[in-house]
């Protein structure tokens, strides 16, 4: 580290800088001005040379240095940028192909508003993850997807989710999907908002809702859920921009969010585009809007749970068996929820051709 360019001064031109009347500072004064100073006379004019030879010497490094140190602040890259750096890097590294590590956006922004969706039951994320990342995934998605709608009765299609049986599970789907699911830094933001260490898949869904479909009602995952934890948070990512006209999410207000139906005072998500994730807990109200435009509407939706949580004890509800039977089905009530279709998400464990473990 280089001392201050003033440090370097010899003591009598530090002084001459402290009295603006000395002839020496007047000369330096003058050189900065590049303007020229009238010769000292006598014996102290050959001195007088050197030191403003001197000064100018020294002001033209304290100009250099403040400059580099000017250069360095304004071209210091935002952390978007550094992100998309390694992004560029990383693909260069493989051939081009898209690292999902890299492409997605950094967990601190989950973790700052750990408090608003304790609040409000529900946060936003702008900007989240890198939106190639989702375009890499989306045929894939897609594909997957429209598969399992087509096999739907005409309401579930409707609403782009059937209400009486799981559609999608984590071992039934291709690589890519699996990829896109069970993405580290996803799981991560999901850990942060939750405060908690690790968490797992609970089930994803695909709610690709078809141009005039109907409005998904009133209500709260929490009530159909086969564990015993509330820690749990679901992200709902669109694949495509999301307007007001596709059926955005709404939430029940937080004073109101606590109650069944339709709430008195509701807020929605806004428009989203690719790259924007909503995430919102098991507790809070919520429901979709119709999809009034002319254009499919379409979401991934993947729950999460803190990792340590137990199947829940029967109830009777029937959407609640069901999830039991499709996700859980060795496991009883008291069992640890884990299964092949219920990895850890976050921490990333180690993985085997691409399969987590």
């Amino acid at each position: 580290m280089h001392p201050h360019p003033r440090t370097l001064r010899p003591a009598r031109a530090r002084c001459c800088d402290r009295h603006a009347g000395n002839r020496a500072g007047r000369e330096r004064q003058l050189a900065r001005l590049g303007q020229t100073a009238r010769p000292a006379p006598g014996p102290d004019r050959a001195r007088g040379g050197r030191m403003a030879a001197m000064d100018r010497a020294f002001a033209g490094a304290a100009i250099a240095r403040r400059s580099a140190r000017d250069d360095l602040h304004h071209h210091q890259p935002r952390p978007s940028a550094r992100i998309h750096h390694r992004d560029r890097a990383a693909r260069a590294r493989c051939g081009g192909a898209m690292n999902a590590a890299s492409d997605l956006a950094p967990r601190s922004q989950a973790a700052s508003v750990r408090g608003a969706i304790e609040r409000d039951g529900f946060v936003v994320l702008r900007s989240a993850i890198d939106p190639r990342w989702i375009a890499a995934h989306r045929p894939a998605l897609r594909d997957y997807v429209m598969a399992r709608i087509e096999a739907m009765d005409d309401g579930a299609r409707a609403t782009g989710a059937s209400t009486t049986s799981p559609t999608f599970k984590l071992t039934d789907a291709p690589e890519e999907v699996r990829a896109f699911v069970t993405g580290e830094r996803i799981g991560a933001m999901a850990a942060d908002l939750l405060g908690v260490d690790a968490v797992r898949l609970l089930h994803f869904c695909g709610f690709f809702k078809p141009a005039g479909g109907a409005p998904t009602p009133w209500h709260r995952d929490d009530a159909f859920l086969p564990v015993d934890t509330p820690q749990v948070v679901t992200a709902w990512i669109p694949l495509l921009p999301v307007d007001a006209t596709m059926g955005m999410l709404g939430f029940a207000a937080p004073e109101t969010r606590d109650g069944a139906g339709p709430p008195a005072r509701a807020v929605t998500t806004g428009a989203m585009e690719p790259g924007d994730i909503s995430f919102h807990l098991a507790r809070t109200l919520h429901c979709g809007g119709a999809n009034t435009s002319d254009a499919m509407r379409e979401a991934i939706a993947i729950c999460f749970y803190a990792d340590g949580a137990r199947i829940s004890a029967d109830d009777g509800a029937p959407f609640r068996a069901a999830m039991r039977a499709h996700y859980f089905a060795e496991l009883e009530p008291g069992d640890r929820a884990r299964s092949d279709a219920n990895p850890v998400v976050f921490p990333a464990p180690p993985r085997v051709s691409g399969v987590p473990q």
